[in-house]
């Protein structure tokens, strides 16, 4: 385990102040319609969820193309669009009424680098896998079903990163020894902090093929895990 180094994070988080004001605004005026996000209040909103995203501004690549899977409402994904322009960010909804408040947020803010695909993961893979240098998840599902989801959608030495809490340690638990299934490494982890609360950053790299055929049926991931 490593601890972020945060230092950079922090000064691009304070530069884009403005926006990522304007940001929580708009999704709290858009989530009393449609539920996209659990605080209600700006404050509480803007530390414990925006800022939390913004700390994992170092492990991103300079410029690429990215997948939030399960965005909601645009956590972390829109996040890191704002604070990194040179990003092609995909943000990844299955539910309608999120994907169209969402899109209609990415309009009001006038984010050119975003985009809000309504698709589950699995159709997306489908239609043409490893297009994706980063996927990402944040309270989406366990660890090992978002791998199952972002392996395919990865390019060859893509990277997937995964923001949990402390119950990471048994999710990995399970899966150790099988990652070669699905051509991801074993992962790193990282240590930060946000106002007081220990979270976590779990990376993997696309090392080879999978050896499972991927993408399965949409909900199979959840049926019948793979590490099992």
């Amino acid at each position: 385990m490593r601890f972020l180094d945060r230092k950079g994070a922090m000064r691009r988080t304070r530069e884009a102040f403005p926006r990522l004001e304007d940001y929580g605004r708009e999704l709290l005026r858009r989530n009393q319609r449609c539920r996209m996000v659990g605080p209600r209040a700006f404050w509480p909103l803007f530390r414990e969820h925006i800022l939390d995203c913004a700390a994992l501004l170092p492990l991103l690549p300079g410029v690429g193309r990215l997948c939030d899977i399960g965005t909601g409402g645009g956590l972390p994904g829109l996040v890191w669009a704002l604070l990194q322009p040179e990003l092609e960010v995909t943000l990844l909804e299955k539910g309608a009424k999120k994907a169209g408040a969402l899109s209609s947020l990415v309009a009001a803010l006038e984010v050119d680098n975003a985009v809000v695909v309504c698709s589950r993961a699995e159709e997306l893979a489908g239609e043409g896998g490893e297009r994706f240098d980063l996927v990402t998840g944040r309270a989406v599902a366990h660890t090992g079903i978002l791998a199952e989801y972002a392996a395919p959608l990865l390019v060859p030495c893509g990277t997937l990163l995964v923001m949990k809490g402390p119950g990471y340690r048994a999710e990995l638990e399970e899966l150790e020894g099988g990652w070669e299934r699905l051509g991801l490494s074993p992962g790193d982890v990282f240590l930060y902090t946000n106002f007081g609360r220990e979270l976590y950053a779990l990376l993997f790299h696309k090392t080879a093929e999978p050896l499972v055929r991927l993408p399965r049926r949409p909900g199979m991931a959840e049926k019948r895990k793979w590490w099992r």
